[in-house]
């Protein structure tokens, strides 16, 4: 047999060994999460609830129906001093108490209105970049995404509603917060987005569109394949094991907020 001949199925063999050990260790990962998801599971009344804040971990890659996330907390711990300046419990409630007071939305909501509307901006104008905001409008059609929720948005308001839903899960997570006011709050952010919006489409487009006017163009493609995500049929781990994705299983329009979860002075408990 030449040698050629014994290269080719060496190679092959090689190449067999490599493909089955991607299958088993896919197949593993697939297992590993399933069982996350199951151990930690929620009931329906909260599980919709996860909905709000969903296109953050989706974009980071983490359960978007659960509220452990799948991740270590001494990982978590660091983001969230980095990115929100948040060490402990005080420092939480403080950022979420500014996002829940008025958020982006307070300042920024009536030049945005104004820009999406076609008016002229005031002279003094400096809240955003409006080339931003035709980026990611850009970018939102591209992804075949439906032209009517960006072109009929006029509020940015689903940027701090998802924020504040995810902040809130997150700083539980790390240990800042405890669970009956992390719920009051993700329950704010279904309560306001309920009142505002009709369709998970409008509320991806708000938000997006918000995150632009805060961000820029940093890393917008990569969030919106995660709204296409969220939008789409399901999602899957290595080998596509299914999950429905949360706003497919829970349309907005039908979503209901516990009444319970609604009682008190959020803000005054935040303070």
């Amino acid at each position: 047999m030449s040698f050629l001949v014994h290269v080719l199925l060496w190679g092959g063999a090689l190449i067999g060994i490599v493909v089955l050990g991607i299958f088993v260790l896919s197949t593993y990962a697939n297992i590993t999460y399933d069982r996350f998801l199951i151990s930690h599971a929620l009931p329906v009344e909260l599980e919709q609830l996860m909905a709000f804040g969903a296109p953050i971990p989706r974009h980071n890659g983490t359960s978007t129906r659960v509220v452990p996330l799948d991740c270590p907390k001494e990982k978590v711990r660091p983001l969230l001093m980095e990115y929100w300046c948040i060490g402990d419990e005080a420092s939480a409630k403080a950022r979420l108490h500014g996002l829940i007071a008025g958020g982006l939305r307070e300042h920024c909501e009536p030049h945005f209105k104004a820009v999406q509307s076609n008016e002229e901006p005031p002279a003094d104008f400096e809240d955003f970049d409006i080339a931003d905001l035709d980026a990611a409008k850009e970018l939102w059609l591209a992804k075949g995404l439906p032209e009517e929720a960006v072109s009929s948005c006029r509020s940015m308001a689903a940027f701090d509603y998802v924020r504040a839903a995810d902040l809130a899960r997150t700083c539980h997570y790390a240990g800042f917060l405890d669970e009956p006011l992390m719920w009051r709050c993700i329950a704010w952010s279904a309560y306001r987005a309920r009142s505002e919006f009709d369709s998970w489409e409008h509320y991806a487009a708000s938000f997006l569109l918000g995150r632009s006017a805060y961000y820029g163009v940093e890393r917008l493609e990569r969030m919106t394949d995660a709204l296409v995500d969220l939008l789409g049929d399901s999602e899957g781990g290595l080998l596509g094991s299914k999950y429905p994705h949360l706003w497919q299983t829970y349309p907005l329009a039908k979503i209901q907020v516990p009444e319970r979860m609604l009682h008190g002075d959020l803000l005054h408990d935040l303070s």
